[in-house]
């Protein structure tokens, strides 16, 4: 999986679609869970977005969508997904303190 950083014009309805590998494989997510959420800072109590529910795809082939409103402020943050299993185990899918993410200026209003 090659999660990047995300920027987006505030005010938008957005769709972010994941597919889960291992070793470059697609995973089976059977009985997984997902959840995506924005920080503004890492520390922070309060998230910007989220946390949203994953929605899984294609269990099979490891595919997972997040359906989020960017909000109508611009702002810069980080943001994480993390995968739990039937027990609550939790697996970070992206790299430790999240990444960018970015809520933009409309350029036409």
């Amino acid at each position: 999986m090659a999660l990047k950083s995300l920027t987006f014009t505030k005010g938008d309805k957005r769709i972010l679609r994941i597919q889960v590998k291992e070793n470059g494989t697609p995973k089976n997510i059977t009985g997984m869970t997902f959840k995506f959420g924005v920080k503004e800072n890492l520390a922070d109590a309060s998230y910007k977005i989220g946390p949203v529910t994953g929605v899984i795809d294609d269990v099979s082939q490891g595919h997972v969508s997040f359906t989020f409103n960017v909000g109508t402020n611009v702002f810069s943050g980080v943001y994480e997904v993390a995968m739990y299993d039937a027990a609550e185990n939790r697996t970070t899918l992206t790299p430790a303190g999240g990444l960018s993410f970015r809520a933009m200026e409309n350029i036409i209003d």
